[in-house]
């Protein structure tokens, strides 16, 4: 670890509260001798058939900053799928993020992050499924995961991870996550709560869900994308016009255009047009109006998210060997650099034998089959359980955008309890919102794919609001409760 690094870490040290009683799993980085809270890094194993090969969760807890008895436990999930959850933790939503200038740890800072959701709640960023981060089978190289093995296995390192931390099982719990968490978060609910049914002593105290940018359906978010590209200006008027007469019975709507599975061969002409010059124009498809951090020629294939095939269907992220580390237009840099120093890996409790740390597990060691052609059904079921939903977008995200969320949920057609309306944080629009019985469509304004890193302010206000059970927007305190 480097003297640059240290002294950041040390400066952070200043404004934190001291670590309690040890734990196994405690972390405890030696150049710090206080955190801002307890946290803990470790694996949640889980046994198979052959018990020289369990598979190994990998996980990183952080209790509340505030009253971590008493506050809600949160799962984060990111998403990919692929991706490790320890994006969301150093980049977006956890309590510091690590920044690198450079491959060189000389220039790395340490900052606070003063609009963590751990300030209000008690946080587990999980990597998940196996093969993805620190999560491994020991002696493997191939990882083949899909829908159903990967929410089986969540759901069996949650009743692991609260039999080790069996004080937070009476905290409310809810399971949140961005981009393909928008399938993880439903189909580990799902199992969540028919393991309640069926049992007391593994009970987890589920109280709802919240998904940003997820992915719902495929043939709604690969139609929705396409209006989402025209009325942004990423193609033109005269590739949107043949769209409409191919496409949409020559009336552009919704539920006229079909854009994915359209039997028209001029229809899949120009809609393979449109995707090219959506995908492959250079554009940040994570957030169109920020800028590209590394050559957008080496871009990742994300085939995921323009695909045609039905499932199942075998999907993976093909990394360019330039930006193995990156997703995107995105950088990865600073969590590479940082979880894969010999002594950060060592307080985390990562042994010897577990993988070097990506960002995202690709093609060909890492594998992923897709179930389902949608999830909204499953969302129907839960909101029938009466657990409360919140589905949110950052407006300016292509890779899952707010148009396919507004079509894919208001079609559940549940009662309206507020009309779309503008919400508000520090006295300025910061959205817009629209509330149901049980299901809350919302949008931040200005942020694209990873809300919570790219609109921090406005996320943390978001998110109090749902673990309050509150309006949003209406209650504008935060800088008198957070001050920087």
């Amino acid at each position: 670890m480097t003297s640059s690094l240290v002294v950041g870490l040390v400066l952070l040290a200043a404004v934190c509260g001291a670590l309690a009683v040890s734990h196994p799993d405690e972390v405890q980085f030696p150049w710090l001798k206080q955190l801002p809270s307890r946290q803990y890094s470790g694996y949640l194993v889980l046994d198979n058939e052959n018990s020289l090969s369990p598979k190994k969760i990998h996980y990183w807890f952080i209790e509340s900053q505030d009253n971590p008895r008493n506050d809600p436990v949160v799962l984060w999930l990111n998403g990919g799928p692929g991706c490790s959850s320890l994006l969301g933790c150093l980049e977006e939503l956890g309590p510091f993020h690590i920044n690198c200038q450079s491959n060189n740890t000389t220039q790395c800072t340490f900052e606070e992050n003063i609009y963590s959701w751990t300030r209000r709640a008690n946080v587990i960023f999980m990597e998940a499924p196996v093969g993805v981060g620190f999560s491994y089978i020991p002696q493997h190289k191939l990882y083949e995961n899909d829908d159903d093995s990967t929410a089986v296995d969540n759901y069996h390192a949650l009743l692991k991870f609260f039999e080790e931390f069996k004080e937070f099982r009476k905290n409310r719990f809810l399971v949140t996550g961005e981009s393909y968490a928008g399938v993880y978060v439903p189909t580990l609910v799902k199992l969540i709560h028919e393991g309640n049914s069926r049992e007391t002593h593994n009970f987890i105290n589920l109280e709802g869900l919240a998904v940003g940018n997820g992915v719902t359906s495929w043939n709604t978010n690969f139609n929705s994308a396409v209006f989402f590209a025209y009325y942004h200006g990423l193609f033109s008027l005269t590739l949107w016009d043949n769209l409409v007469e191919f496409c949409c019975q020559g009336k552009a709507s919704r539920r006229t255009c079909d854009f994915r599975e359209n039997p028209n061969q001029l229809c899949q002409k120009y809609s393979l047009q449109a995707q090219q010059s959506i995908y492959e124009s250079g554009i940040n498809i994570y957030g169109i109006y920020k800028k590209c951090e590394h050559d957008p020629t080496s871009y990742l294939r994300m085939e995921s998210m323009i695909t045609r095939e039905k499932p199942p269907q075998k999907i993976s992220i093909n990394m360019d060997s330039s930006t193995e580390d990156d997703v995107p237009c995105m950088s990865m840099h600073g969590p590479t650099i940082f979880l894969n120093d010999p002594v950060v890996r060592k307080a985390l409790h990562i042994p010897e034998e577990a993988p070097r740390w990506n960002a995202c597990s690709g093609f060909p060691n890492f594998q992923y089959t897709r179930n389902y052609e949608t999830v909204m059904p499953i969302y129907a079921e839960l909101l029938k359980m009466n657990y409360r939903i919140l589905i949110y977008n950052g407006d300016t995200d292509l890779v899952c955008n707010f148009l396919g969320a507004q079509w894919d949920f208001e079609g559940l057609n549940r009662t309206v309890k507020s009309e779309y309306r503008s919400w508000k944080v520090d006295g300025q629009v910061a959205g817009f919102v629209k509330e149901f019985n049980g299901l809350t469509l919302l949008t931040v304004k200005g942020s694209g794919h990873m809300v919570p890193q790219f609109r921090p302010k406005a996320a943390l206000s978001m998110f109090e609001s749902f673990i309050d059970n509150v309006d949003y927007g209406t209650n504008d305190h935060m800088d008198v409760i957070y001050p920087s």
